[in-house]
């Protein structure tokens, strides 16, 4: 509201009043980059998922997730899970609050491996443990500290004793990259085949 006046003027012309609307908008931040606090990590472990924003302008980033939940925040905590070596992305998109300009949008990746697991299985010449994943790699020592590699281990007539399995997961991190498993075996000498009986004379 503007108040005119004109001080040397008689009364009825001397002041007057005028408005004038105004709507000055916010602005929008800049949107710099999107990043994990960590790219390679164990199942369950926390990683932060972070929007880099210039600026004190407000405006909303909104993730969805592997499993198309959604989490708003410019930065937010997730604890990927998975069995086997998996990506998982993470999708954003910036929008601002001002006038809902898309100020940016793609994706973080965040690789994410299990745990090291095996069944074990005991057997007379023969033991093993599972392969539960195709990335895994085995190797064996057996009692007498015999070494080889592999998921099964094939143990001579008359042996007895335990098969150390240590399975690795080679890309993953420290943590979830190695475990070890123990199968018995006990293979019996076996019996030799009769073939005849004779006298050196008769």
């Amino acid at each position: 509201t503007f108040v005119v006046t004109n001080p040397t003027a008689p009364a009825g012309c001397d002041v007057a009043t005028f408005t004038a609307d105004y709507d000055c908008p916010i602005g929008c931040p800049t949107f710099v980059s999107a990043a994990a606090s960590a790219t390679d990590v164990c199942s369950g472990t926390a990683v932060d998922l972070t929007a880099t924003l210039t600026g004190t302008e407000p405006a909303t980033v909104t993730w969805t997730l592997p499993d198309n939940s959604t989490l708003t925040g410019t930065t937010v905590s997730v604890s990927p899970m998975a069995t086997c070596n998996a990506t998982m992305t993470y999708a954003y998109s910036v929008v601002c609050d001002d006038d809902a300009t898309v100020l940016g949008t793609g994706s973080v990746d965040v690789n994410v491996y299990g745990a090291v697991t095996a069944t074990a299985t005991p057997g007379a010449c023969m033991a093993s443990i599972s392969q539960d994943c195709p990335e895994f790699t085995a190797t064996w020592t057996d009692a007498l500290g015999a070494t080889g590699t592999g998921f099964t281990y094939t143990a001579t007539a008359g042996a007895l004793g335990t098969a150390t399995f240590v399975v690795t997961n080679p890309t993953a991190p420290a943590g979830c990259d190695v475990a070890t498993f123990t199968a018995d075996y006990d293979c019996p000498l076996g019996c030799p085949v009769f073939v005849s009986a004779a006298a050196s004379a008769t």
